[in-house]
Protein backbone atom coordinates (compact mmCIF):
# COMPACT_ATOMS: atom_id res chain seq x y z
CA UNK A 1 0.00 0.00 0.00
CA UNK A 2 2.10 2.62 1.13
CA UNK A 3 4.48 3.91 4.07
CA UNK A 4 2.05 5.22 6.87
CA UNK A 5 4.84 8.12 7.11
CA UNK A 6 4.55 9.16 3.28
CA UNK A 7 0.73 9.07 3.63
CA UNK A 8 1.06 11.40 6.97
CA UNK A 9 3.15 13.70 4.92
CA UNK A 10 1.08 13.93 1.71
CA UNK A 11 -2.17 14.39 4.19
CA UNK A 12 -0.09 17.18 6.44
CA UNK A 13 1.03 19.10 2.60
CA UNK A 14 -2.54 18.62 1.47
CA UNK A 15 -3.98 20.18 4.66
CA UNK A 16 -1.18 23.10 4.54
CA UNK A 17 -1.93 24.13 1.20
CA UNK A 18 -5.34 23.83 2.07
CA UNK A 19 -5.14 26.47 4.85
CA UNK A 20 -2.14 28.59 3.02
CA UNK A 21 -4.19 28.87 -0.54
CA UNK A 22 -7.20 31.26 0.61
CA UNK A 23 -4.54 33.13 2.72
CA UNK A 24 -2.31 33.71 -0.14
CA UNK A 25 -5.47 34.44 -2.57
CA UNK A 26 -6.64 37.13 -0.54
CA UNK A 27 -3.94 38.50 0.28
CA UNK A 28 -2.91 38.93 -3.00
CA UNK A 29 -6.73 40.35 -4.28
CA UNK A 30 -6.61 42.61 -1.44
CA UNK A 31 -3.28 45.05 -2.99
CA UNK A 32 -4.14 48.11 -3.70
CA UNK A 33 -5.85 48.60 -7.24
CA UNK A 34 -5.84 52.13 -7.20
CA UNK A 35 -3.90 53.66 -9.00
CA UNK A 36 -1.41 56.33 -6.87
CA UNK A 37 1.72 57.24 -5.23
CA UNK A 38 3.97 54.48 -3.10
CA UNK A 39 5.33 55.23 -0.04
CA UNK A 40 8.17 58.04 0.31
CA UNK A 41 8.81 57.47 3.49
CA UNK A 42 7.82 54.14 5.59
CA UNK A 43 6.88 56.38 8.35
CA UNK A 44 5.79 60.04 6.93
CA UNK A 45 4.34 58.45 3.72
CA UNK A 46 4.01 61.33 0.95
CA UNK A 47 3.99 64.01 3.46
CA UNK A 48 7.08 65.18 1.27
CA UNK A 49 5.46 65.08 -1.31
CA UNK A 50 2.75 67.39 -0.18
CA UNK A 51 5.20 69.50 1.84
CA UNK A 52 7.47 69.88 -1.90
CA UNK A 53 3.97 70.74 -4.17
CA UNK A 54 3.81 74.12 -2.19
CA UNK A 55 0.44 72.32 0.22
CA UNK A 56 -2.12 69.64 -0.09
CA UNK A 57 -4.63 71.51 -2.93
CA UNK A 58 -1.60 71.85 -5.18
CA UNK A 59 -0.58 67.82 -4.29
CA UNK A 60 -4.01 66.85 -5.60
CA UNK A 61 -3.92 68.83 -8.38
CA UNK A 62 -0.83 67.21 -9.38
CA UNK A 63 -1.67 64.00 -7.90
CA UNK A 64 -4.64 64.37 -10.15
CA UNK A 65 -3.03 65.40 -12.97
CA UNK A 66 -0.69 62.63 -13.25
CA UNK A 67 -3.07 59.28 -11.81
CA UNK A 68 -6.89 60.37 -13.13
CA UNK A 69 -9.53 61.17 -11.31
CA UNK A 70 -9.07 58.47 -8.68
CA UNK A 71 -5.77 58.14 -7.05
CA UNK A 72 -3.92 56.85 -4.08
CA UNK A 73 -0.95 58.55 -1.73
CA UNK A 74 -0.23 57.81 1.82
CA UNK A 75 -0.39 59.93 4.63
CA UNK A 76 1.81 58.53 7.19
CA UNK A 77 0.93 54.66 7.18
CA UNK A 78 -2.77 55.27 6.23
CA UNK A 79 -3.45 54.83 2.37
CA UNK A 80 -5.31 57.58 1.39
CA UNK A 81 -7.57 57.34 -1.32
CA UNK A 82 -8.75 60.89 -3.29
CA UNK A 83 -11.57 61.09 -5.80
CA UNK A 84 -11.63 64.17 -7.84
CA UNK A 85 -15.22 64.20 -9.20
CA UNK A 86 -18.07 63.30 -7.08
CA UNK A 87 -19.58 61.22 -9.87
CA UNK A 88 -16.82 58.29 -8.95
CA UNK A 89 -17.93 58.12 -5.49
CA UNK A 90 -20.55 55.37 -6.50
CA UNK A 91 -17.62 53.26 -8.59
CA UNK A 92 -15.55 53.49 -5.32
CA UNK A 93 -17.32 53.17 -2.35
CA UNK A 94 -17.54 49.30 -1.79
CA UNK A 95 -14.02 50.43 -1.09
CA UNK A 96 -15.02 51.54 1.91
CA UNK A 97 -17.34 49.26 3.49
CA UNK A 98 -15.16 46.94 5.34
CA UNK A 99 -14.06 47.64 9.29
CA UNK A 100 -10.96 49.44 9.33
CA UNK A 101 -9.17 46.39 11.02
Amino acid sequence: MGNPDTKMILVITLLLLILILPVFIFTRSSKRRVPGLSKRNKITGNLTDIAEAGGFLSFLKILHTRFGPIASYWQGVVLTVSIANPKYFKETEKMFDRHPA
